[in-house]
C-alpha cells in the first residue's frame, strides 16, 4: 500500500487520463478480479454529508466516499457468472467506534486491519467493475496470493486520502492482475460514478 497524503489524489489524477480496459475472456473455473464500492463500516452518519463533500474540505469528502473492495471471483460453467466470489478490504480496526471517527475527521490516521469475506450471493451486481483475470504468479494460488498481501496491513496505520481503502485496493488488484495502477483506479472510479440498483419491493 502507498503511504504519503498525496496518495490518493495521484491515483485520482492517474485515473482521469486513463480508462479501464475491458477484461479478456476469463475460462470458467478460473478467477477475475473486480474492484467495488460499498457503504463502509461504521460510517452511517456520513452519508447526509455526501452531497456537500464536494463543495467542503478534501478530507470531508473521502471520508463521505464509497469504501473500496477487491473481489476476486470464479467463473461457473455456465453464463460466465461468479460461482464463488471472496471480498478483500482495508477497513479501521474499529469501523464502529466514536473515537475513530473523531480521529479521521481530525485528519489523524488509526490501526487498520486486513479483511477477508466470503460472498455468498457472488460477485455484486451493482457498483462493481470487472479489472481483468489473474495473471502472473498468482495464478497458481489467487486466494493465499490475495490473503498474503492484505496479510500486511493488520496494524499499518490507516488515514484517508493517504493509505486508506482506496490506495489498499487499487495496489492489490494491480498485484493480481500486473495491470497498472493507473489503469485500476480508472475502473475504480467508473465503479464509484455507477448508480446504485434498488432491490425490487417484497
Amino acid at each position: 500500500m502507498g503511504g504519503g497524503p498525496a496518495r490518493r489524489g495521484g491515483l485520482l489524477e492517474a485515473a482521469a487520463s486513463a480508462r479501464p480496459r475491458p477484461p479478456g475472456a476469463t475460462p470458467a473455473g478460473a478467477w477475475a478480479v473486480f474492484v467495488a464500492t460499498t457503504p463502509l463500516e461504521g460510517a452511517a452518519f456520513l452519508a447526509p454529508l455526501a452531497d456537500a463533500a464536494a463543495t467542503a474540505s478534501p478530507l470531508l469528502a473521502s471520508l463521505a466516499a464509497p469504501h473500496a473492495v477487491v473481489v476476486l471471483g470464479r467463473t461457473g460453467d455456465a453464463g460466465g457468472t461468479a460461482a464463488s466470489a471472496v471480498a478483500f478490504d482495508f477497513l479501521p480496526a474499529h469501523p464502529r467506534s466514536p473515537s475513530t471517527a473523531a480521529a479521521l475527521l481530525a485528519g489523524r490516521a488509526v490501526p487498520g486491519v486486513g479483511r477477508r469475506r466470503h460472498l455468498p450471493a457472488g460477485v455484486p451486481r451493482s457498483r462493481c467493475v470487472a479489472v481483468g483475470p489473474v495473471a502472473g504468479a498468482a495464478v497458481a494460488d489467487p486466494l493465499g496470493a490475495a490473503a498474503a498481501l492484505v496479510a500486511g496491513w493488520d496494524g499499518a496505520p490507516l488515514s484517508v486520502g493517504g493509505n486508506d481503502c482506496v490506495s489498499a485496493a487499487v495496489s492489490l488488484a494491480s498485484s493480481l492482475t500486473g495491470l497498472g495502477e493507473a489503469e485500476v483506479a480508472a475502473a475504480l472510479a467508473a465503479c464509484s460514478a455507477a448508480p446504485r440498483r434498488r432491490r425490487p419491493a417484497e
